[in-house]
């Protein structure tokens, strides 16, 4: 008796015949598969997910299937990369966006921590007693600044 081995389609490829192997492997229509892919790929999941289970499902190994498919490696090479680099800037720009909306949050936490901190030291006589307070107290309030200027601009 055999056992079934999950695959990527050769014949039954949109893409790089993920859901065509999910499909014989679960003896399913590979549609049900697509859809699945497509409505979890609008929340960018679905695409990792996919990206993932090519890197991870071993290719079928039936060559004539694969000339008869008339999808070249070279066409599923370049759609992947093209996915990986749209995948790539929408994880940039989320990111670019929080820091963007976060940074002053951070900048005026830090800036009066510094502030107390430099405070402390000022007032229990710290080995050197003024260089350290002043130099903390001088980053709190340009970061404090830079915050109050960044709101005034928005």
């Amino acid at each position: 008796m055999s056992q079934k081995k999950l695959t990527r389609s050769i014949s039954s490829r949109m893409i790089a015949g993920v859901c065509g192997g999910l499909g014989e492997y679960f003896n399913l229509d590979p549609v049900v598969f697509r859809v699945i892919f497509c409505v979890f790929g609008l929340t960018g999941s679905g695409i990792i997910a996919y990206l993932i289970l090519i890197l991870v499902i071993p290719a079928e190994d039936n060559v004539s299937s694969a000339k008869c498919s008339g999808i070249s490696e070279e066409w599923i090479d370049s759609v992947t990369q093209e996915i990986k680099k749209e995948i790539t800037e929408e994880v940039k720009e989320e990111i670019v966006t929080n820091v963007k909306k976060h940074s002053s949050s951070f900048a005026l936490i830090a800036g009066a921590t510094l502030i107390i901190i430099g405070l402390l030291f000022l007032f229990h006589g710290f080995h050197f007693r003024y260089l350290i307070p002043v130099a903390f107290m001088g980053l709190g309030i340009i970061l404090l600044a830079s915050t109050i200027n960044h709101h005034k601009k928005s």
